[in-house]
């Protein structure tokens, strides 16, 4: 790949053994083990709270990403970075970067991957901070970002601008990455099937439209069949989805990472690549996108509107799961079911309670007949339409209890 996937600025240190912490070396007899000292750079964090939720961020590493908790998830859902700096015989200065932070990309736009480029803060609250930066990380663009935590949501709204510095035109592709902490999680990604191509290249060929979690050796683009991709963190049961404004699946693709970041073994990322949208010299895009938390979903099929869906077939019951990331009102559901052999079953419109993002909800249904996994589920609620993807999990990974 012509460009870098991660903010990876790491330079292994030979004869040095860290003053203050240890840090992995080679013998060096040039220079005394003693004239080596390694100390941790702290960086200022912006710290977001809406009461729900807390999000640090870092403006001196491009304004990055770098913990998101809450009273009920007080470890960090995201991997986290950390700076040191060794010095080696009062002389060699080195910069070590462990770790992974989430930062806005731009895939096909060089010179972005430098992790210690500032964006300015130009205006911050409690509960969001604005930064700009000219030019963002290094690259022949600007960027100006907002980043809230909105009051009552279990989410991080991102709305951004991107303006074009470049002598030239650039297809300007807003391109998430993110990656979960070290630990149990599953990937849940929405891919479309028989499709070996999109706007960003080639693609795994999938064999049919499912939600797919695949192994974690592999690296791999998918093409998109729905507009969010997940991940279920097993030991909160919780899942983290990335939703963005995209109007265009067939110009976009998901890309699955697994392997060492800055020389460190990853549990694999996510990454969702947008849309692209050519710029002339001197114009701009607009993007948002959210980072959104369903509480105790661990198998996200599809999502209506902002309600994420799941459903169970067994015998004569179906049990409709629903759960949000913010309050949304009762709204109407309606249910349709529809066998292989085509037969379908309308089921009577239902009024689900009002929903909340401390808890989902399940609706449960009779059936007039036996009904199986088999059986496409769709509808809609609130008049957003689902169609419940089919799960493809992968049997190699540790799928836990929840997903059984």
């Amino acid at each position: 790949m012509k460009q870098r996937l991660f903010i990876s600025l790491l330079l292994l240190v030979s004869g040095c053994t860290a003053a203050k912490k240890p840090v992995s070396a080679v013998k060096d007899t040039a220079i005394p083990m003693e004239h080596c000292e390694t100390t941790e750079i702290i960086h200022p964090r912006v710290t977001l709270d809406n009461g729900l939720w807390k999000l640090s961020l870092i403006p001196s590493t491009m304004g990055g990403f770098d913990r998101f908790y809450s009273a009920k998830h007080p470890e960090n859902l995201f991997w986290g970075i950390s700076h040191s700096k060794t010095v080696t015989g009062g002389l060699i200065e080195r910069n070590i970067t462990l770790g992974h932070m989430l930062v806005e990309r731009f895939w096909g736009v060089n010179g972005i991957d430098v992790s210690l480029m500032p964006m300015q803060v130009t205006a911050s609250g409690k509960n969001f901070v604005e930064l700009y930066a000219s030019p963002y990380g290094a690259s022949a663009v600007a960027l100006r970002r907002r980043v809230t935590l909105p009051e009552g949501e279990n989410a991080i709204l991102v709305n951004g601008k991107v303006t074009n510095l470049a002598n030239r035109e650039l297809k300007i592709r807003p391109w998430i990455n993110y990656v979960p902490r070290e630990g149990r999680t599953i990937r849940l990604i929405p891919a479309k099937g028989n499709v070996g191509q999109t706007g960003v290249g080639s693609t795994s060929r999938m064999a049919e439209d499912g939600i797919y979690s695949l192994s974690k050796e592999r690296n791999v683009f998918l093409p998109p069949v729905r507009n969010f991709i997940a991940v279920n963190y097993q030991p909160e049961n919780c899942t983290v989805a990335i939703l963005p404004e995209n109007s265009d699946l067939a110009d976009s693709a998901f890309y699955m990472y697994n392997g060492t970041i800055a020389g460190k073994r990853s549990g694999g990322t996510i990454e969702y690549i947008i849309k692209g949208t050519p710029l002339k010299k001197g114009e701009s895009l607009e993007y948002s996108y959210r980072i959104a938390v369903y509480e105790n979903m661990p198998r996200i099929r599809d999502i209506a509107g902002t309600v994420a869906v799941d459903a169970a077939v067994e015998g004569k019951k179906l049990t409709v799961k629903l759960a949000v990331f913010r309050s949304e009102e009762s709204q109407k559901l309606r249910v349709q079911l529809k066998s292989p052999a085509g037969k379908v079953i309308t089921l009577p419109e239902r009024e689900t309670i009002a929903l909340s993002p401390e808890k989902t909800v399940e609706i449960v249904y009779e059936l007039p007949e036996n009904a199986d996994d088999k059986w496409v589920i769709s509808g809609d609620i609130g008049g957003n339409k689902f169609e419940l993807l089919k799960l493809f999990l992968d049997t190699s990974a540790d799928l836990g209890d929840n997903f059984k």
